[in-house]
């Protein structure tokens, strides 16, 4: 048994199995039954590995790991067969969605627009007062933003930080 244990560890689990079983399929003893339905189930084969799970339930049906495993794998087998695709999908969905929303904030980050010269005020012509020998044209000027809004936050007066500093 530590053998078969050892050889487990190592990854060979067939090895493992046929020590266990030795030259019959199913052994007799209950403690190597048991060991070789891990085997078995370690190895991913779960339609042969409920059988001997279920042999094992049969023979002593008090034995909590093989209650355990037979739901399990009953659970397992059961499923419908598109289920394995389930992660998958999910992972290729994800992938999509960051792709999509990379790709949206990607074309939205264009540089601000260059600023750009106002032209100067024409004149209309009217007439001008005599004084003015040199027409004057007036100073260009550049509109500025309304400043962002504030947000005030309440200040407590002296006598209400009085009140609030014992607290």
């Amino acid at each position: 048994m530590a053998k078969a244990l050892s050889l487990a560890r190592a990854g060979k689990l067939r090895e493992a199995q046929a020590m266990i079983a030795g030259e019959r399929a199913i052994p007799d003893h209950p403690i190597a039954l048991e060991a070789l339905a891990a085997l078995v189930t370690s190895e991913g084969d779960y339609l042969r590995a409920l059988k001997l799970w279920e042999l094992l339930l049969q023979r002593d049906p008090n034995h909590p790991e093989a209650r355990r495993m037979v739901a399990a794998i009953g659970l397992w087998v059961s499923r419908p067969p598109w289920m394995k695709y389930v992660p998958l999908t999910a992972a290729t969905l994800v992938a999509l969605l960051f792709a999509g929303l990379l790709w949206a904030f990607a074309s939205t980050s264009e540089p601000p627009p260059k600023p750009r010269a106002v032209p100067a005020a024409v004149e209309s012509p009217v007439a001008r007062p005599p004084a003015q020998s040199q027409p004057q044209s007036a100073p260009a000027i550049t509109p500025r933003p309304a400043p962002p809004p504030t947000v005030a936050f309440p200040t407590p007066t002296t006598t209400q930080r009085r009140r609030n500093s014992g607290r």
